[in-house]
């Protein structure tokens, strides 16, 4: 194959001219290419294989030179490598070069010489060539398979730690983001996998075209990973930030529209002598502490992270006991009308009660469920006991109990269903059951949000949304959601008369719920200071230390609240009354809807004309309004 031309003429080479003719029926049967060579490297025969793989017939074989055969760039290597085969004798050796197949096409081939020249049957080298193009380009697809990500195409975790690996021996590395999409699993539980993976390709391009040429990879999992360099951590944060707004843009998909939110850790291994796995482990955590933290947000590292991550790596391990143990029991705050003081609702809080060892803040260990996904069971043990505790109240009691409806819960399937068996298994009314949906909840998958919600307030119950104000996108959405009230964040009570702007938000959030007729409930009152405000700004509701403090008696919570009520003759403003069902109200699946004497809400008002409308009542209804006020009030009758 290294040579050729006319074969010799005499001696060795009528040996070799013989062993070739001797050998040509066997050798055309083999799939490789054979070639037989004298002792100088003169071909003097190729089977039909090596024909086929150069692309030429065996006697314009013969004919060519080494130079119109082997690819320029590869031809004086190539013939180095073959004069030496030739010449180290009994042998073997394997070359790997290229070939213009038909004197065009680029192939690549393996050669193998075998020195078989004191071999009395054979006299000859015999060079046996494969041509290895497709096996070389299968080697590189799998390759790339192994180091990219198949959902997003992006880089993975094995490719990407490799680039981190020769950035830092480089001395070049600056940062390491680690970015976290909010919410996956929500999205995952909603909308299936392929959906899922359809989003993250989507938002994986996003933060490449944000990186420009800069390292990225695609973890899994809805985790990305970009190495950032830039003058100094201002820079840095500012590209931080700019990937952030790349990825809030509004997606549309599948006919759904989802606001996806990230959160992103950044560490550098500036001035350190840092491994790949440190510097990931350290972005990690601080992408896991600022979702812990709200999501949505970018957070550099620092010491206290590692440390609240073993925290919660403690707290997730005691919880997995606590639930099996019954360890938890619920406390309720009420939520009064700020006028009178008198109690309209009480907010259902879980608290994990611990025989032993350190106290946990409920919103802690919260956010530690809700990863591991026991914030379902303990959820479902929320709603019961809730619904059993507010069963045991007084039939005519108007209270509403409001309870915390988590990420986890709204994305389950059957949760409309389980709340419907849990209210008829309690024997209550469902306008006497109230739910909070978070107001980042709730923008994370605005679609599945409002369908659940309508689904939940098609039962009767009520539903508001928990922390208005904090989204960043809630005042556009609002009108879109169909809830009866909004709570404002503690936040923005606790700000009041401050230097801050609180007061014009809370008094833009109020008129909004008004706009919209919304109750609007504030949360967080703790000074007499902050009531006295949000009665001039005309908040109707509030909760907060100010009133009451948590406690685990339902009944116990609302008497002492009753007791602290102004009497309605001498409250700041009136208040309207409610609205009072003279007999019991049953649709037609028999289940009661509100009991006799009973005070309504608006809502329930609400349900009432739309259930007689529909024909879906029992029977005919009777309300009257109470015997007070009327006049004041006509609507009220």
């Amino acid at each position: 194959m290294a040579t050729s031309g006319p074969p010799p003429a005499s001696g060795a080479g009528e040996q070799v001219l013989h062993t070739a003719h001797r050998l040509a029926a066997a050798l055309n049967r083999c799939s490789d290419g054979i070639s037989v060579h004298a002792a100088d490297g003169r071909l003097v025969h190729a089977n039909d294989a090596l024909c086929e793989i150069l692309g030429c017939g065996p006697n314009e074989l013969l004919q060519l030179r080494p130079q119109d055969l082997i690819y320029a760039l590869d031809l004086e290597a190539t013939l180095e490598r073959f004069q030496s085969a030739f010449s180290a004798r009994g042998s073997s050796e394997t070359i790997r070069y290229r070939v213009r197949r038909n004197g065009e096409e680029l192939r690549t081939v393996e050669s193998v010489v075998s020195d078989l020249l004191d071999e009395p049957d054979v006299g000859a080298f015999l060079i046996a060539t494969r041509d290895i193009t497709e096996q070389l380009h299968n080697e590189l697809r799998l390759q790339q398979l192994t180091l990219t990500d198949c959902v997003t195409g992006l880089a993975n975790r094995a490719a990407f730690e490799l680039s981190l690996l020769n950035s830092l021996a480089d001395s070049d590395c600056a940062a390491l983001l680690y970015i976290e999409v909010d919410g996956l699993d929500w999205i995952i539980d909603a909308n299936g996998y392929t959906v899922t993976d359809e989003a993250l390709k989507i938002l994986g391009a996003r933060v490449r075209s944000t990186t420009r040429d800069a390292p990225i990879a695609h973890l899994g999992n809805g985790c990305y990973v970009v190495l950032a360099s830039g003058p100094d951590c201002r820079s840095v944060l500012m590209f931080a930030e700019a990937i952030q707004r790349a990825l809030n843009r509004p997606l549309h998909l599948n006919g759904q529209v989802l606001y996806p939110t990230a959160s992103i850790g950044i560490t550098s291994a500036e001035g350190r002598d840092c491994r790949p796995a440190q510097l990931l482990k350290e972005a990690a955590a601080t992408a896991h502490d600022a979702k812990e933290r709200g999501g949505a947000r970018v957070q550099v590292f620092d010491e206290t992270i590692a440390g609240r991550m073993e925290r919660r790596l403690a707290i997730a391990h005691q919880l997995q006991h606590a639930v099996g143990n019954a360890e938890f029991e619920i406390y309720y705050q009420p939520i009064v009308e700020l006028q009178t003081r008198q109690p309209h609702a009480a907010e259902a809080l879980l608290r994990w009660s611990r025989a032993k060892g350190d106290d946990y803040p409920t919103d802690e260990f919260i956010s530690v469920a809700e990863r591991t996904g026991l914030i379902v069971p303990l959820g479902q043990f929320a709603l019961d006991r809730a619904l059993a505790d507010r069963a045991r109240l007084v039939p005519a009691s108007d209270l509403v109990v409001n309870v915390n409806l988590s990420v986890r819960q709204l994305a389950e399937r059957t949760l409309v269903d389980t709340i419907d068996a849990s209210i008829n298994e309690a024997g209550i009314c469902p306008a006497q059951v109230a739910f909070e949906v978070t107001e980042t909840l709730a923008l994370q998958d605005f679609d599945l949000a409002n369908r659940v919600i309508n689904d939940i307030r098609d039962l009767g119950c009520q539903v508001g949304i928990d922390d208005f104000g904090t989204g960043f996108s809630a005042l556009g959405y609002l009108h879109k959601l169909s809830v009866d009230f909004i709570k404002i964040d503690r936040s923005f009570v606790q700000s009041l008369g401050g230097t801050t702007p609180s007061d014009s938000l809370v008094a833009a959030i109020i008129a909004l719920g008004d706009a919209l007729r919304l109750r609007v409930v504030a949360e967080g009152i703790e000074t007499e200071d902050q009531l006295e405000r949000l009665r001039r700004l005309g908040c109707r509701y509030g909760q907060g230390y100010l009133f009451a403090s948590p406690a685990p008696d339902l009944e116990h919570v609302v008497a002492a609240a009753a007791r602290q009520a102004l009497p309605r003759d001498v409250a700041p403003h009136h208040v309207a009354p409610g609205v009072v069902l003279a007999q019991d109200l049953v649709d037609t699946r028999g289940r009661l809807l509100a009991r006799s004497g009973q005070l309504i809400t608006e809502r329930m008002l609400e349900l009432i004309h739309r259930l007689a409308r529909e024909d879906r009542l029992a029977g005919p209804i009777a309300i009257r309004a109470p015997a007070t006020d009327t006049a004041d009030h006509p609507d009220a009758t």
